[in-house]
């Protein structure tokens, strides 16, 4: 009995030793506390409570991307792709970087055409949106015209040196 209660233990204490997500549980053997293990836990992930919706391009493989609300730590160009705060109900300006690495979502926005489709997902709706116009300027430079549409405008650094590339859509 002694040797299944200890192979028990390593067994807990080898499998769940590196789990981020610990809490500690009391095993009783016939009423009497002999030790306590961490067994992972499943969390809620704080991040879901951020989210603010997904996105995906599929001309580009972005596939059901968080984006995540303005204020919260993970909107971060250096991490996901960024809701910029110049977003309001009329315009929601996305920005990725491009090159090379893992955070590199919009490297291929330039493949966009004209008619390409963005579709969003937010609150379990579904809204696409379609490519009207790409183009560069230079960086500091950047002036979106307001239109009648709602608009969602995507943006990375451009190819040239010291420029932005600017994928302009509005939704269909």
């Amino acid at each position: 009995m002694l040797i299944k209660v200890l192979l028990m233990l390593l067994y807990y204490y080898f499998i769940n030793f590196n789990s981020k997500n610990i809490r500690y549980n009391t095993i009783n053997i016939k009423d009497k506390t002999i030790l306590n293990i961490a067994q992972p836990e499943i969390l809620k992930d704080e991040k879901i409570n951020d989210l603010l919706f997904t996105i995906t391009i599929e001309d580009i493989n972005i596939n059901n991307k968080p984006i995540y609300k303005i204020n919260s730590k993970e909107n971060n160009v250096n991490k996901n792709i960024t809701i910029l705060k110049e977003s309001n109900k009329d315009i929601i300006f996305l920005a990725a970087h491009s090159g090379y690495g893992s955070i590199a979502y919009f490297n291929n926005l330039d493949k966009l055409k004209i008619n390409s489709k963005v579709n969003i997902n937010y609150n379990n709706t579904n809204y696409t949106y379609k490519v009207i116009n790409s183009y560069e300027v230079d960086k500091g430079n950047i002036t979106v015209h307001k239109r009648s549409e709602k608009q969602l405008i995507l943006t990375t650094c451009g190819k040239k040196d010291n420029t932005q590339l600017i994928v302009e859509t509005i939704l269909e």
